[in-house]
């Protein structure tokens, strides 16, 4: 649920100050309906993304990613004032382990730095586009931010 709390509190940030009740009912409704295709689909394409990881289904190496995560979700929360982004989060926790599992099985062929690499190159660029398309959906939603980005 923290995550969830802190997922919300990253998109209110780029919203009016103001906003009338239809405006909020289109913003509740949009991510109501958001949340709603992502759990009909199941997670399905954030997933596939984890499942393409090496050794996903090791119940040790998940259980250490989920306390790592639980511990810099409960930092931001309470402790920092600085807010972040739990996808940039979760992505760089598992670019992490990449590369260590890249280290540890170096000299077999099946899990290289370079195939560590493609990977890690791909997840910073869906992450990436997210952000762009986010940004300049906050740029359409909310003049404030349009201005602060182009000035």
């Amino acid at each position: 649920s923290v995550w969830l709390m802190q997922d919300a509190a990253n998109v209110a940030v780029y919203l009016p100050r103001q906003l009338s009740g239809w405006e909020f009912a289109a913003f509740s409704g949009t991510i109501f309906l958001g949340l709603g295709l992502l759990f009909r689909m199941g997670g399905e394409r954030v997933q596939q993304v984890v499942d393409e990881k090496n050794d996903v289904t090791d119940v040790r190496a998940a259980t250490v990613i989920d306390f790592i995560y639980a511990v810099i979700l409960y930092v931001f929360k309470f402790v920092s004032k600085m807010p972040m982004s739990t996808t940039w989060v979760f992505v760089g926790l598992l670019a992490g382990r990449e590369l260590a599992m890249a280290v540890r099985n170096s000299g077999k062929e099946e899990r290289t730095f370079k195939h560590a690499a493609m990977l890690i190159g791909k997840d910073l660029l869906y992450v990436t586009i997210g952000f762009v398309v986010a940004l300049v959906l906050a740029g359409i939603i909310n003049p404030a931010v349009a201005e602060a980005l182009l000035g």
